[in-house]
């Protein structure tokens, strides 16, 4: 019972939420071939980045910094496009886990919450960023990126391709490995979980190092999509990536969500901002209407786990009350 409450909270609700938004409000405005692949494009950038950010919710921490290293990444990518588009885009997602999993030990090590470390970072790392240049780069040959653009199938392009390996890869980690079971350990029940042996330092590098090499790939791959990066890029994808996340059903508090939980936050916002382009309605109007269904979501959310938390205690006060006259009337037996 207890099972089911849980499975049903987690996806449940951005199950439906999302069968809703894509029935209701995408498929009327779209065919079923352009809309999958509306959704499934999202998966490249938005995708892999809040399913990195994701693996440190799940551990109870955040990483603010995930923008900017898209950026960043972005950008490298294409300083290193000499060396082939496959060989630039392994170096780039490479050094950028070490860069997260650098991340996750200076937290460690120095003590620091991971809001406050990865806020200097987000604004350093956009500092670096104009480093590389002051205005856009592009590939020498802008034929290089044609392949990621390639359209598999109707609804695939290579680079979402890409991001589903991904997705099915780390999805796997974090739901079948001993790493992904102490995450989940390690963000529901901290102190327990130390307590049990599970060895905090290793949580916060892995954790940052997937945020790290996930945000990598979706820079380094959107670099070569579009032929170019920028340093002023990517400026409002955290908002973005916490929507997405929330909206699926990650949890803040720690100790939830999975990678399926993230592919459907990603599709509720694909929903949205496909069928608010295709409109022609304004960036403004889509980032509202995100923001009224998280509210209404993370209400909902709340209220349920309200009401499930006081149906355990009720029933864990009936068995209380039975296991008491249970044991009276053991007691009076004895007695007699």
């Amino acid at each position: 019972m207890r099972a089911n409450a849980r499975r049903l909270r987690q996806y449940g609700l951005p199950l439906g939420l999302f069968v809703v938004l894509y029935v209701g409000l995408l498929l009327p405005a779209m065919s079923p071939v352009a809309s999958a692949y509306a959704i499934l494009d999202n998966l490249t950038v938005l995708g892999l980045a809040t399913l990195g950010v994701a693996f440190c919710m799940i551990a109870r921490e955040i990483d603010l910094s995930v923008g900017s290293t898209v950026a960043v990444s972005g950008l490298l990518a294409i300083k290193l496009s000499a060396f082939g588009a496959p060989t630039s885009i392994l170096l780039t997602t490479i050094i950028a886990g070490a860069y997260g999993a650098f991340q996750g030990f200076l937290i460690h090590r120095l003590r620091i919450d991971s809001i406050v470390l990865t806020l200097g970072t987000l604004i350093l790392l956009r500092g670096v960023a104009y480093l590389f240049t002051d205005s856009a780069l592009r590939l020498d040959d802008p034929a290089d990126g044609d392949v990621f653009l390639t359209r598999v199938g109707g609804v695939f392009t290579v680079a979402s391709i890409i991001a589903v390996v991904a997705y099915l890869v780390l999805g796997g980690v974090l739901r079948y490995t001993k790493p992904g079971r102490e995450v989940y350990a390690f963000g529901g029940a901290r102190s327990e979980a130390i307590a049990a042996g599970v060895n905090g330092r290793r949580v916060l590098i892995t954790v940052f190092c997937v945020s790290g090499l996930c945000a990598g790939l979706a820079g380094s791959v959107s670099a070569y999509q579009s032929a170019s990066a920028n340093p002023t890029s990517y400026g409002d994808l955290l908002f973005a990536v916490f929507s997405a996340a929330l909206l699926g059903g990650v949890s803040l508090k720690g100790g939830r969500g999975s990678a399926i939980n993230v592919f459907l936050g990603v599709g509720v916002m694909g929903c949205i901002t496909a069928a608010f382009s295709i409109r022609g309605s304004s960036y403004y109007e889509a980032q509202l209407t995100t923001g009224v269904i998280l509210f209404a979501v993370v209400t909902i959310d709340w209220l349920l786990a309200r009401r499930w938390a006081s149906a355990l205690a009720r029933r864990r006060l009936e068995l209380r009350h039975t296991w008491s006259g249970d044991s009276s009337t053991t007691s009076g037996r004895l007695t007699i």
